[in-house]
């Protein structure tokens, strides 16, 4: 079974579908079934195969590649939200209740209409959520989120807003509307250090800019020996990996002869192997 990740709207993880036997490429919009109803999403890595046997939950398969018309509906169906959020907000203060509505969005079929809360205590809202039902015209969904993460909602609208400049001297990703999967292991496969104060972007993240390149210091790890390793150039001379230059893809060798002497040769990548 062909599996895909893909990365929904408004989430930093990555959900496994099964690929429906589709013709799929990277950063390509498609149609998923999740609890929620029907979502677009980005295709984020394909090629994964798995044997079904190993799947303890079987896994929902994509619906279909997205059409212009899906993109166009997402699009609209995310301005109509935020118009229906200001709307809910107004019917929730005439009703007395004290919750604090953070987010809004439309299932793709706009079959059902999600509000995402806060409050500090239970709440009985089902006269609420007739009264927004009768408004919308749409089935709706109340859900209470914790208080960690609405302060990371409030982070991100607010750098949104604020179009607040990133440590890399441009705007940050959030504020134009780039949203990556960023993970510890790409910050390893360049070589960094795990330090928060590098690794980390305004809003709390690991930086969108680590899975830009990710794929090309991936590549030059597989086919390069790890710093500190052994290894032997063309002519059979055996040395050991000092260091790695990811950008140009030379490998920097250190080799010691019987007097102790150290000599460093610079190496193109396909000149050397593993010892």
């Amino acid at each position: 079974m062909s599996t895909v990740d893909i990365k929904l709207k408004n989430s930093s993880k990555l959900y496994s579908f099964n690929s429906n036997n589709l013709e799929l490429e990277k950063d390509m919009t498609v149609v998923v079934c999740t609890a929620k109803g029907l979502e677009c999403g980005t295709v984020e890595s394909v090629s994964k195969h798995l044997q079904e046997k190993k799947c303890d939950i079987p896994l929902k398969s994509i619906v279909r590649v997205a059409t212009q018309k899906d993109i166009e509906d997402d699009i609209q169906n995310q301005k109509a939200a935020q118009e229906n959020k200001v709307v809910a907000m107004d019917i929730i203060q005439k009703s007395g209740l004290k919750m604090n509505v953070l987010e809004a969005e439309y299932t793709l079929d706009r079959e059902k209409l999600l509000f995402y809360f806060t409050a500090q205590n239970r709440i009985d809202f089902r006269e609420l959520v007739k009264n927004l039902a009768k408004q919308f015209k749409t089935y709706i969904e109340l859900k209470q989120v914790k208080e960690q993460q609405e302060k990371q909602v409030k982070e991100q609208q607010d750098i949104k807003n604020m179009n607040i400049i990133g440590t890399c001297g441009r705007q940050c990703c959030c504020s134009f509307g780039v949203t990556t999967h960023s993970t510890v292991k790409m910050v390893k496969n360049q070589n960094l250090s795990l330090n928060p104060n590098q690794t980390l972007g305004m809003c709390g993240k690991i930086k969108c800019c680590m899975s830009f390149e990710n794929e090309h210091y991936a590549d030059v790890n597989k086919r390069c020996p790890k710093v500190g390793s052994g290894c032997c150039d063309c002519n059979g001379r055996c040395g050991t990996v000092a260091q790695i230059n990811y950008l140009k893809e030379t490998v920097k060798v250190k080799f010691t002869n019987n007097e102790d002497e150290v000599e460093v040769v610079d190496y193109p990548i396909g000149q050397i192997k593993k010892q």
